[in-house]
């Protein structure tokens, strides 16, 4: 090979390398590109997924929180309607208590004196006063030679009586053959039963009535007063209303 063809050769390589590099070149930087913008497209909706996940976690935090607050609002308000109930409960034994809580089951020469209720038991005889914070009951043929004051209300049970005076915050009532040798001051309704008997006043808050057969011989003051036609009351009737 002479020196022409030689250098003809030469320049026909050199034509082909710098050909191949420009068209390598020329293909990889579009490819280099668009592998470029995949990638951060793929990383933008990466970071917008991952900005949704947060922000769903977020709300369900606070619904947790919101569903936490209402049940902790739920035990408070259970505990108030508990506490609404305890304290129904205390009413009503303490109503129950202010009717019978001390019983005198035999009989007694002394003051009876007590700070609720108190009952006295069927043919039972207190020979003294009778003081209590609460109702008074006198059972069947009970009797009471004393004064009565009572916070409550008075009941006297069948054929029971009392030899002194009533005194009661609340009503007074006699049962059929009860007598009375005093007088009725109630801040309540008084109720003589049939074939009761009054020997003093009767002076109530409220209504008064007295029953068939009844006697009363004393003046009668109430709201209203209404007397059964076969009963007898030898004193002034007045009604408030």
């Amino acid at each position: 090979m002479n020196s022409t063809t030689k250098l003809l050769v030469l320049l026909i390589v050199a034509v082909v390398v710098t050909g191949g590099a420009a068209a390598a070149v020329s293909g990889a930087s579009p490819g280099a590109f668009e592998g470029s913008t995949s990638a951060d497209l793929d990383d933008v909706a990466d970071d917008r997924e991952d900005n949704r996940d947060d922000q769903e976690r977020d709300q369900d935090g606070d619904d947790d929180r919101d569903d936490r607050d209402d049940r902790d609002d739920g035990i408070e308000r259970d505990d108030d309607d508990d506490a609404d109930d305890a304290e129904e409960d205390d009413r009503n034994d303490d109503g129950h208590d202010e009717r019978q809580d001390v019983t005198v089951a035999r009989d007694t020469d002394d003051d009876v004196s007590v700070d609720g209720g108190l009952y006295v038991a069927p043919g039972v005889t207190i020979d003294g006063n009778v003081e209590a914070g609460g109702a008074v009951e006198l059972g069947a043929g009970a009797h009471v030679d004393g004064n009565i004051e009572a916070d409550g209300t008075v009941t006297l049970a069948e054929d029971a009586s009392v030899n002194g005076n009533i005194g009661a915050d609340g009503a007074v009532t006699l049962g059929e053959g009860a007598e009375v040798d005093g007088n009725i001051e109630a801040a309540g309704a008084v109720d003589v039963g049939p074939n009761a008997a009054v020997d003093g006043n009767i002076e109530a808050d409220g209504d008064v009535t007295i029953r068939e057969n009844a006697d009363v011989d004393g003046d009668v003051t109430g709201a209203t007063v209404s007397v059964a036609g076969s009963a007898d009351v030898d004193g002034d009737i007045t009604e408030k209303d």
